[in-house]
């Protein structure tokens, strides 16, 4: 949770080569300091990642579910903060498919997940810095998800609400995209909004 509050992260993107920069905020008087660890995108990638795995099987690893979507959430958070695009961090993710054909930004596992935590990022009335000026996600899947995404997040702000009928969600999508995910998975991608949101705004105490 402090990782919003302690310092700031982006990434410096030359052709293929990218970095993400850790700059520690200022002492007080004149004194400052500023520390940098330059990391690749595909560690950037590599974080996102194992952070997926561990919300796909948290008993294996032995996390509780709530531990591992916080981690997971803290992982997209941070590839927003560092400018990465869906399209950046696909490529880098499936570039560790040896032999596998390239596929679609959204068809890489995990990437409907990331893209679902920077909208809400993206639609949080508290704005979180960002450190690229390329477009996070694509209009297409911003179009596809901004409904269902801006249905919890106004919950979350205007009715201080921490839940939201899975039904309705569902009915979000059979309008938008013309079919509706099982409620296991609506329950599982809302829930990634919320813990976003409770990140960077948080408003109701933890368990």
């Amino acid at each position: 949770a402090d990782l919003l509050l302690q310092g700031r992260d982006f990434c410096v993107m030359r052709g293929a080569a990218r970095a993400c920069v850790r700059c520690a905020g200022a002492t007080k008087g004149k004194r400052r300091r500023m520390t940098r660890a330059a990391s690749s995108g595909n560690e950037v990638a590599r974080s996102v990642h194992r952070k997926f795995a561990l919300l796909q099987n948290p008993a294996v690893h032995n996390i509780t579910y709530s531990g591992a979507i916080e981690e997971f959430v803290s992982s997209a958070v941070m590839a927003f903060e560092c400018g990465c695009t869906q399209t950046t961090l696909a490529e880098a993710l499936d570039g560790m498919r040896s032999g596998s054909p390239q596929v679609e930004a959204e068809d890489v596992e995990g990437m409907v997940e990331v893209g679902i935590v920077w909208l809400a990022l993206m639609m949080s009335p508290k704005p979180v810095t960002r450190w690229g000026s390329g477009e996070a996600v694509s209009k297409q899947f911003a179009a596809n998800w901004m409904g269902f995404v801006k249905m919890i997040v106004d919950a979350y702000f205007y009715k201080r609400m921490a839940w939201v009928q899975l039904d309705r969600l569902q009915l979000e999508q059979m309008v938008t995209i013309g079919s509706a995910d099982p409620a296991h998975i609506v329950a599982e991608r809302a829930r990634l909004v919320f813990t976003t949101l409770q990140l960077v705004a948080p408003q109701f105490p933890k368990d």
